[in-house]
């Protein structure tokens, strides 16, 4: 939400900023290969409308879990590269698609579908060779505003799934290059900077006409509800977002949370999802470290 409101004031308007954005991701996309020593299953549903990948090495148990929720304006094939090479590493990692804003994605159903990304990998990771008990949930832009409120509330959302009996609340949860929503004001108000049309739609209804919606998309609202999860939060050192996340980590330790904050210098938020490069490499070290319970 905010950072593609942000890339869109920075790039003439919404036309510009998603083909821009596209232009990019395919690039890095192109630059995509198989690994070997990795099994790749494509397009596996997992609510009666969206699909994950699963990226699976192709020996080995008990191996740990890693979700993954492209930005707002994308697509699962944004993180192929990252599940690729975290795969190749020894995670067992799910790609996950979720209705995002641009594909006229809403309040719930998006946190619904990320809550059950988590339950799906738990019901399965063991046929993978994964380990149900240890999941981790990352999210890249806009996906880790979801990330941050599943972690917390994950079980709330529990719609549209095709696994059942499974929590939905990951057991670590990390944030590239995200957007972690607003403090509550006083009042459960809004600041007025981040009530676009965009996000009226998103959440069917200003603050005042769907004050729940916007409490319970909030990851800031949710803190305190899950203290187990750990939360790992990268961004890079140019990001207009670095100080959101500063003011969030801030927010994670005054509520109890154990909580990290990797500032990666020199890239920009597409080259942290991308293990070619230093920062991506970056990324993919974190994102194991955390995965595998360090």
């Amino acid at each position: 939400m905010m950072r593609g409101t942000d890339r869109w004031r920075r790039t003439g308007g919404p036309a510009g900023a998603a083909l821009g954005v596209m232009v990019l991701l395919t690039v890095l996309a192109l630059r995509a290969s198989p690994l070997p020593g990795v099994d790749v299953l494509r397009d596996l549903p997992y609510t009666s409308s969206t699909t994950l990948d699963v990226y699976a090495p192709t020996r080995g148990h008990g191996r740990p879990v890693l979700v993954l929720l492209h930005g707002c304006c994308g697509a699962k094939e944004d993180l192929s590269q990252l599940a690729w090479e975290a795969a190749a590493d020894g995670a067992v990692v799910y790609n996950a698609t979720w209705l995002n804003m641009l594909s006229g994605g809403h309040f719930p159903t998006a946190y619904q579908q990320a809550a059950c990304a988590v339950r799906f990998a738990r019901a399965t990771a063991a046929r993978y060779g994964g380990a149900a008990g240890r999941v981790t949930l990352l999210g890249w832009s806009d996906g880790a505003m979801l990330a941050a409120v599943v972690a917390n509330a994950g079980d709330d959302f529990s719609a549209d799934c095709l696994a059942h009996g499974h929590s939905a609340l990951p057991d670590a949860v990390i944030g590239v290059g995200g957007f972690y929503g607003w403090p509550v004001e006083p009042g459960g108000g809004v600041d007025a900077r981040y009530v676009t049309p965009r996000t009226v739609r998103f959440f069917g209804g200003s603050p005042g006409r769907a004050p729940a919606a916007w409490a319970a998309g909030n990851p800031y609202t949710q803190l305190g509800r899950n203290h187990r999860v750990g939360v790992a939060l990268i961004v890079d050192a140019t990001d207009p977002l670095l100080d959101d996340n500063r003011r969030f980590l801030a927010a994670l330790h005054a509520a109890g949370y154990r909580a990290t904050l990797t500032v990666v210098a020199g890239g920009n938020p597409l080259t942290l999802i991308s293990p070619r490069t230093d920062q991506g490499r970056a990324t993919l070290q974190e994102a194991l470290r955390v995965a595998r319970g360090g």
